[in-house]
């Protein structure tokens, strides 16, 4: 069996005293071959090694195009805690809950003899970053970024998990564009969306994104209605995290059920 230690530095008492709240993510690629261990029961597997803390969320996933693979997660006595047979697409996935701290052991398996390259992506989340408790716009900001870190993975019902807060009229997750939304305000009232707009950028990188990248777009070619943008994206070379504020603009419409003026902020990462 392949063996690869995780080292997950935020699972040290010292680290834990000083970030409680942690979304982390990795994404990697494998192999299983001709001289990978075997059972008879599942085939050729893989294995990866991670140490975790009680009340920690895990959530494993693989994904392959060239064999069927089953993902499951055991202790490090052997037993095996959840585990996904998955079904024809290729993609399996497991997300638990760790009720023991300890060392734990991720599998990747083919119950055919088949070989094969798969994609696998682990996040592993502390338990008070599965609901949203804070009061302050920083607070929310900071708290959608760490889960976009994640692609949301532990945050598939935002309206639910944010705990209905006040600081929005809304909040739904985008699957095909694997953002959560707010939809922060409506009005009739042009110059009140355009106040909200720039308060909530000054807000925005006062909370600390002051030195990511700002681009305005805008797009009026829907016969509905007209869509100015600002992105902000997060200086990194590789996977950024962004931040869309959007004002729909509906005045061209003759609909007095749609306000004329929609106010959306988004949060992402690039894959």
């Amino acid at each position: 069996m392949k063996k690869y230690l995780l080292i997950i530095l935020f699972c040290t008492p010292f680290l834990f005293s000083q970030e409680n709240n942690y979304v982390e993510f990795s994404s990697d690629k494998g192999r299983l071959t001709i001289t990978d261990d075997q059972k008879a029961e599942f085939g050729r597997y893989d294995g990866f090694e991670l140490n975790l803390n009680a009340g920690e969320n895990l959530y494993f996933m693989a994904f392959s195009e060239e064999f069927p693979p089953i993902v499951a997660v055991a202790d490090s006595s052997g037993k095996v805690l959840a585990e996904d047979f998955g079904n024809d697409d290729g993609l399996v996935s497991i997300n638990t809950i760790i009720k023991k701290s300890g060392t734990y052991f991720l599998y990747i398996l083919n119950r055919t003899n088949s070989l094969g390259n798969y994609l696998f992506q682990y996040a592993i989340t502390s338990s008070n970053m599965l609901k949203y408790n804070g009061k302050d716009f920083c607070s929310l900001s900071d708290f959608l970024l760490k889960h976009s870190k994640a692609y949301f993975v532990f945050l598939q019902n935002p309206k639910s998990q944010l705990l209905n807060s006040q600081q929005f009229l809304d909040a739904y997750l985008d699957e095909e564009n694997v953002s959560v939304n707010l939809r922060l305000n409506e009005s009739d009232n042009f110059k009140e969306i355009e106040t909200k707009l720039k308060t909530v950028l000054a807000d925005l990188k006062k909370c600390g994104l002051s030195n990511w990248k700002e681009l305005k777009k805008k797009n009026m070619d829907n016969s509905e209605f007209d869509e100015s943008k600002i992105i902000l994206t997060e200086n990194v070379k590789t996977n950024p995290r962004t931040v869309e504020l959007t004002l729909f603009d509906y005045s061209k419409l003759n609909d007095n059920t749609t306000k004329k003026y929609i106010l959306e902020l988004s949060f992402s990462k690039a894959f």
